[in-house]
């Protein structure tokens, strides 16, 4: 979740320049308050670097709502590309 800097993951979870408010639930568990559905996807993108072929347009437009929330620049660059090739 580290490797981009300067994202979400990065603001929040980096001890060094942590500037968000970690929300925990009454497990302990990190809670973020968006819709699960593209979460993984989000996942997969930090540790791959890359976006399932065969996407459709409106999960590119919701990944891209995601990846500007989350500041995933990488992401936000490779899902302008595939908006790009339509």
């Amino acid at each position: 979740l580290l490797q981009q800097k300067d994202t979400f993951f990065d603001k929040m979870l980096n001890n060094n320049k942590s500037t968000l408010p970690v929300l925990k639930d009454p497990q302990g568990h990190i809670f973020i308050d968006r819709n699960p559905q593209y979460f993984g996807r989000v996942l997969d993108f930090l540790r791959d670097g890359g976006i399932v072929q065969n996407i459709t347009q409106q999960d590119v437009h919701a990944l891209m709502r995601e990846a500007q929330f989350y500041n995933i620049v990488a992401m936000i660059d490779v899902l302008e590309k595939c908006m790009q090739s339509w």
